[in-house]
């Protein structure tokens, strides 16, 4: 996968999930998901709160009966991100930025040799040239090896929940907004300590390699 092309994914999923659910194990292949449907109501109205998994395969599909419902019954929605900025280059642009090394120091500079290593042969194997990866700050790179796993699965951010409600939601013409921004959540990334993000990558490797 180029990476050109794969920034397109990480843009369209990275800020949906933190590194710690990124860096979990993708390599068994889950069942179909439940989506965990939660809903508080009085006479009068009624809440419905829905767990989200951000990349889904096409079998994953349709969803059980109960949130479809919930959907229909929905007079407005809200993500964690609004639609607007999930499908905003402005955005994209803005965790380009903030993935980009600004110390004057090398990727390869800041890991230590054994994990370099890995490194350097995990991107050979996916085709990708290690070099462009030397500017950008460790949480990316994890970040990047994660996804590239989880799609290898036949996992695909474009089928996640997040996307299938949000193009639900506009057919229907459903208000939808946000609940974070997403500077927010990339200032969650770019704020880990140097030694969470050197880990976030070993983890990472740890899971691609098994």
């Amino acid at each position: 996968m180029k990476l050109h092309m794969l920034l397109k994914t990480l843009f369209a999923m990275g800020l949906l999930a933190s590194a710690s659910v990124l860096a979990a194990d993708t390599t068994k292949a889950p069942a179909a998901p439940v989506p965990l449907l939660w809903k508080v109501s009085d006479k009068d109205n009624a809440v419905y709160l829905l767990g989200s998994f951000h990349l889904l395969r096409p079998s994953d599909y349709p969803l059980s009966g109960d949130v479809d419902a919930a959907f229909a019954d929905a007079e407005r929605l809200m993500f964690e991100l609004a639609p607007s900025e999930m499908q905003s280059t402005a955005v994209q642009q803005l965790m380009l930025q903030a993935a980009l090394r600004t110390d004057g120091k090398t990727l390869q500079q800041e890991l230590d040799a054994a994990t370099w290593t890995r490194l350097e042969a995990w991107t050979a194997k996916n085709g990708m040239p290690i070099v462009a990866f030397n500017s950008f700050e460790p949480w990316f790179v994890g970040l990047t090896i994660s996804i590239v796993e989880m799609t290898r699965q036949g996992l695909d951010p474009k089928l996640g929940l997040d996307n299938h409600f949000m193009d639900k939601a506009k057919a229907a013409g459903k208000p939808a907004a946000g609940l974070e921004r997403a500077q927010e959540q990339i200032g969650v990334l770019d704020g880990m300590e140097a030694t969470e993000q050197r880990q976030f990558i070993v983890e990472a490797l740890d899971q691609a390699e098994k």
